[in-house]
């Protein structure tokens, strides 16, 4: 008899993660920043881009200035939203006090080395809206957790009073 309860415990709670997994799949996917993520990662590439042209013997100066104006429109997009980007921008601290160092260190002259360290600089930053959208699933799993639980116990209150009701 112990083992028939020990089992179906075990299969009530697979079964109630398991569903519990896919309602917060839809939570997760609709964390407002996964665009800005995905921009921000874009940046590495421009990064390169602008590290190649510096490089070359002939520089596209053009090319490279545009490059840079672009880099820092995303820079900004990332700190306080822009639509025409589709970024949303960001009211978290650590994440806004980020971007504005590597705004400063993006107005710097550009050279090989200064690049490199851009480039470090966005991939810490990019670690800090991974950390944000953890933070972000757990509380949405949480919450999920708790609304279940609260609809659970109405539903649980509710068939007593039916039951009540019925005697």
């Amino acid at each position: 008899m112990k083992n028939i309860k020990t089992l179906l415990l075990i299969v009530g709670m697979l079964s109630t993660s398991i569903t519990a997994y896919a309602e917060d799949y839809a939570l997760i996917k609709s964390y407002p920043l996964l665009g800005d993520m995905k921009t921000l990662s874009q940046q590495q590439v421009t990064i390169e881009e602008m590290k190649n042209l510096i490089k070359e013997e002939n520089k596209d100066t053009k090319k490279l200035k545009k490059l840079e104006k672009q880099f820092n429109q995303v820079l900004i997009g990332l700190a306080h939203g822009d639509k025409e980007q589709k970024l949303k921008g960001t009211n978290i601290s650590e994440l806004r006090t980020k971007l504005s160092n590597i705004q400063n260190l993006s107005n710097r002259i550009k050279t090989d080395t200064s690049l490199a360290e851009l480039s470090m600089q966005i991939e810490e930053l990019n670690e800090l809206y991974k950390k944000s959208y953890l933070r972000y699933k757990q509380r949405s799993i949480l919450s999920s957790i708790v609304k279940r639980h609260m609809h659970q116990t109405k539903t649980s209150d509710q068939q007593l009073v039916t039951l009540n009701f019925m005697k």
